[in-house]
């Protein structure tokens, strides 16, 4: 308390335009290395947007009510820029046979595989955090694949592809795995889930498996759940 107390009569034998200079002086930093530095760095035309209506938001709403808009429209763009990052690679048909392992086989077996192998896997490789803005990524993946099954189907048939038509024909529609690689997947929220469980639903109708391979403990538990 003592020095509190002391601390104020320092403030208060401070002449005041040295403290208003000082307000000045840190207002005009904050808006140069906040607000002009920003600018003349970012190439994103949505973070420059934001570096100009946050301060005017907060000049015209308060200073909370613009803070709190600021940090909104931030997260979203957050959100939407996470949500188009690249976050799989896919493994099918030719590039299935890059898919190597360090097992000794025989050239009988060898041949085996390398002509079964692009017919019968595709791998899909996840990274990174999967959230519901990223799943549709994998959805799309899974949907070019039922796609390229269906054509084949149809060209083994010579009728147009169903769900039906493609568990049904041997040539085109034998048992087939899309193999989820999650070796190197940091964790997952609920949506991602529920949209896993909805390509495994879609997939078996269509008469393949999909299964999940390498998951780390926290996410096997996360999709076990």
């Amino acid at each position: 308390a003592a020095s509190l107390f002391a601390l104020k009569d320092i403030v208060d034998a401070v002449p005041r335009f040295v403290v208003a200079a000082f307000l000045i002086d840190t207002g005009l930093g904050f808006v140069v290395h906040g607000g002009v530095d920003a600018l003349q760095r970012t190439a994103d035309p949505v973070d420059a947007l934001l570096v100009v209506a946050v301060p005017a938001l907060m000049l015209t709403l308060g200073f909370l009510p613009g803070l709190l808009c600021g940090l909104l429209a931030a997260s979203g763009h957050f959100l939407i820029m996470y949500s188009q990052t690249p976050i799989l690679r896919v493994y099918s048909g030719a590039d299935a046979r890059s898919l190597g392992s360090n097992t000794v086989r025989s050239a009988a077996q060898r041949a085996i595989l390398d002509s079964q192998l692009p017919r019968c896997v595709s791998l899909i490789s996840l990274h990174g955090y999967l959230f519901f803005g990223s799943a549709p990524q994998l959805s799309h993946a899974v949907a070019k694949l039922l796609s390229a099954r269906e054509a084949a189907a149809a060209a083994a048939t010579g009728e147009p592809s169903t769900e039906h038509t493609m568990a049904m024909t041997p040539a085109a529609g034998r048992l087939w795995f899309v193999i989820v690689d999650l070796r190197h997947v940091l964790g997952v929220d609920f949506g991602t889930v529920e949209e896993l469980v909805k390509l495994r639903a879609a997939i078996e109708r269509a008469g393949g498996a999909l299964r999940c391979a390498a998951p780390p403990k926290h996410v096997a538990a996360a999709i076990e759940r």
